[in-house]
């Protein structure tokens, strides 16, 4: 738990096995040569929600409740775009990041907009929404995000994938600094299997 009794708490979706297998390989490259070690420990994921707030002894029916919010949704299409530089916002401060950006697919915006309006989740305000599988961060001058860029160019094989996987989970992770602990998973149903959970 964090400090006062309270877990500070993200909501992510994490790619299948075979995704992560994928993208792995680029992550700790470049954690070799760039950017914070303590990204390596991070789940490959991408967060859709953070900075949640749960009191210890609401923890239980948070989940409960959370689960009755995720199963009326169904599996959706998830699709990254090629490795790139910028800077990304991480609990309100912009870090230099490299990173495979999500594309803003119609039914991921309203997977967000639904979690945006839980009441939950308005302890913090949120920033524009950009999801993104982070590779590396902090610390990245602008001539080491341009040779970031150029891996991607001249090694495609390795720094120029793009990636898709159907979407069929949610997951809690508690986090405290680099130091990530999964707490619930929760399986996105098709429409037709969800008469057998009611």
């Amino acid at each position: 738990m964090s400090s006062a009794g309270e877990a500070n708490l993200v909501v992510a979706t994490v790619p299948p096995s075979q995704v992560v297998r994928g993208i792995e390989p680029v992550r700790e490259a470049l954690c070799r040569r760039y950017g914070e070690p303590s990204v390596a420990k991070m789940p490959i994921h991408v967060e859709l929600r953070s900075s949640i707030q749960v009191p210890e002894d609401a923890v239980d029916a948070f989940i409960e409740e959370f689960g009755l919010l995720i199963r009326e949704w169904e599996p959706f299409r998830v699709r990254t775009d090629a490795l790139c530089c910028q800077n990304l916002t991480f609990d309100g401060e912009k870090m230099p990041s490299a990173y495979l950006p999500v594309r803003k697919d119609l039914d991921l915006l309203e997977f967000n907009r639904c979690l945006a309006e839980y009441p939950r989740f308005r302890i913090r305000r949120e920033p524009r929404f950009n999801p993104a599988i982070v590779l590396a961060r902090g610390f990245l001058t602008k001539d080491e995000m341009k040779e970031i860029e150029a891996l991607a160019k001249d090694e495609p094989d390795l720094f120029g994938g793009k990636f898709e996987w159907t979407c069929d989970n949610v997951t809690l992770y508690e986090r405290q600094g680099s130091d990530w602990e999964q707490w619930h998973v929760f399986r996105l149903q098709e429409a037709r299997f969800r008469a057998d959970l009611i």
